[in-house]
């Protein structure tokens, strides 16, 4: 049963949520050993959530492909925190929280939303090794100590130094979990080529744009930023990229391999037009339409 998310806003309302003393009010530690802990919460802070759960545990994406020793799931401010896991198994862990004020003017302020993590999904959460479990421990060991230590004028740059260290490794860890996950999601890739394939296939006159990136992971049930770092992972290219690589493959494949006038090509691969698709081809070949076409230098995969 779904119970409605406790709001809390700041970070003493969730020290106090959770019964923990304030330390600081902009971030806090707090330990989760309990069942009474087992809360549903949205917050407009950060939140990291790192849980030590049974190795016989299955949720939170974790497949057979997966380490079991620790699980760290990332949250945006304004997303629901669910603990609902602490009900149901017995576990371990801690809800680091830090409000974005703490980070204004930081150099973590000024990159954090380069991490795609804070993107994905709880099912898309990170699980780790024994050794990644300990390094992260570190980190946060560490910023318990700062925080014990008292505010100053050092507590600011300090404590955002350490998070953004956790948060480096995070994405550490996770590049090596797409490695891990390699094979068990290549077919996810195929099913987004699948599907820009079948747009481009499609026959005239088209009654949709081509399949975006949201279409494409929402019909797999991820999100958007998780499929584009899988994407990345699998291909090296982003979204874009990609999709640009694919319709330049199946342009060059239509021009060498058919006799289809060129402005037939152009418009069934979306180019704006024909000179559009002749000075890609230009750039990318060294070689004219009409060169491709009589020496038939297709190059699809």
């Amino acid at each position: 049963m779904h119970t409605k998310p406790i709001q809390v806003d700041t970070v003493p309302r969730c020290n106090k949520l959770f019964c923990r003393k304030v330390l600081h009010p902009l971030v806090s530690l707090i330990p989760l050993t309990h069942s009474e802990d087992a809360r549903t919460l949205r917050t407009e802070c950060y939140c990291i959530l790192t849980l030590k759960l049974p190795s016989s545990y299955t949720g939170l994406g974790r497949t057979s492909c997966d380490f079991t020793a620790g699980t760290v799931v990332l949250y945006r401010p304004g997303e629901v925190v669910d603990l609902s896991m602490l009900h149901e198994y017995p576990t371990s862990g801690q809800l680091l929280v830090f409000h974005p004020t703490l980070i204004q003017g930081t150099a973590l302020g000024s990159h954090i939303s380069s991490y795609p993590f804070f993107g994905y999904r709880p099912q898309e959460a990170l699980h780790l090794s024994s050794k990644e479990q300990h390094v992260l421990q570190g980190c946060l060991t560490d910023l318990k100590k700062e925080l014990l230590w008292g505010i100053d004028d050092f507590s600011k740059p300090l404590i955002c130094n350490i998070i953004d260290l956790l948060l480096n490794y995070t994405q550490r860890f996770y590049v090596r979990q797409f490695v891990t996950r390699h094979d068990a999601e290549a077919p996810l890739i195929v099913h987004g080529r699948s599907m820009l394939l079948r747009y481009l296939h499609s026959p005239l006159p088209r009654r949709r744009t081509m399949p975006t990136i949201s279409e494409i992971a929402f019909s797999l049930g991820h999100s958007e930023a998780y499929y584009d770092s899988i994407l990345r992972a699998q291909t090296g290219k982003s979204f874009a990229e990609y999709a640009k690589l694919l319709r330049w493959q199946l342009a060059q494949h239509e021009i060498a391999e058919t006799d289809k006038p060129f402005e037939q090509i152009a418009d069934e691969m979306d180019f704006p037009s024909v000179n559009c698709m002749s000075s890609l081809m230009r750039r990318l070949t060294g070689k004219s339409l009409q060169e491709i076409r009589d020496k038939k230098i297709c190059s699809t995969s």
